[in-house]
């Protein structure tokens, strides 16, 4: 994009446009990055106490939403059929500053069970949030299933009840599936279990670690050796590795030992011969 287009850009997002540009070259042609200054506008007004309803005909719960409109009102209401699934260009603007400027907000929709296209919301919703994260906003979805027919019963507990609940059980679940365990101190070579170096986050140096080497355990295939190593070089490729500046498996890609296992068809080395890898 141009300083130009930035310019138009950020104007649209309540800043003041391009004020000040630094290039990398003093000749345009040449110029393969720039620096932009941008001065943020006057702070565009709370919408939270903003009630915008969107109610499409033949949405089946149009007596709940006004209810549960009321029961929202001082925190910031938006109801919807599927719009989100097929939104106009006109819609979109209007959407994008709502959900540019809103702190509180619940977008009602109906059952997703039965109109899979009422959960694009979420998505939308979950990408807001994590851009809005320093403003600290509160968006969440309401899916209502066909069979709740007690309006008023539903508003007064969702007032009442909006909670976080400690989840043991769910946190354990979702521990063991997003997240590795915290490194453990343990002298090398009385891990007790296969290990190789590996970098979970590539450029970050801290983040170097052992990990368990799962390749040890499958079998030997017939034309391969199995080295046991005394000895690893590291040389500029290792470096390229770690900085996240060269795509391979694994560290180590020089190094010497002792052939502990050779495969059925391997006739040029056998157990107990030193070598060299490369």
């Amino acid at each position: 994009m141009l300083a130009s287009e930035w310019s138009s850009a950020l104007q649209d997002s309540e800043f003041s446009g391009v004020d000040i540009e630094f290039p990398s070259f003093p000749q345009p042609v040449l110029t393969l990055q720039s620096i932009l200054v941008a001065t943020a506008m006057e702070e565009p007004k709370d919408t939270k106490n903003i009630i915008k309803s969107i109610v499409t005909p033949g949405f089946p719960h149009s007596e709940l939403l006004f209810t549960l409109q009321g029961v929202f009102e001082n925190q910031g209401f938006e109801s919807s059929s599927p719009l989100i699934a097929d939104v106009q260009e006109y819609q979109y603007f209007d959407l994008r500053s709502l959900l540019s400027t809103c702190k509180t907000l619940v977008w009602v929709t109906g059952d997703p069970a039965k109109e899979p296209r009422m959960n694009a919301i979420d998505g939308r919703l979950r990408t807001v949030r994590l851009e809005r994260e320093a403003d600290n906003v509160n968006l969440v979805s309401l899916a209502l299933a066909d069979e709740m027919r007690s309006e008023k019963n539903l508003a007064d507990s969702i007032s009442g009840q909006l909670r976080l609940l400690k989840a043991d059980g769910y946190d354990r679940f979702l521990c063991v599936r997003i997240s590795s365990p915290d490194p453990v101190l343990i002298p090398f070579g009385k891990t007790g279990r296969p290990v190789k170096l590996s970098i979970s986050d590539p450029g970050l140096l801290q983040t170097l670690e052992w990990v368990t080497d799962d390749l040890h355990t499958e079998p030997l295939t017939e034309t391969f050796i199995k080295v046991e190593l005394k000895s690893i070089g590291l040389n500029f490729c290792d470096v390229m590795i770690a900085m996240g500046e060269y795509a391979a498996c694994d560290f180590g890609g020089e190094a010497a030992g002792v052939v502990s296992q050779v495969g059925g068809k391997v006739s040029r080395f056998k157990p107990g011969d030193r070598v060299v890898l490369s």
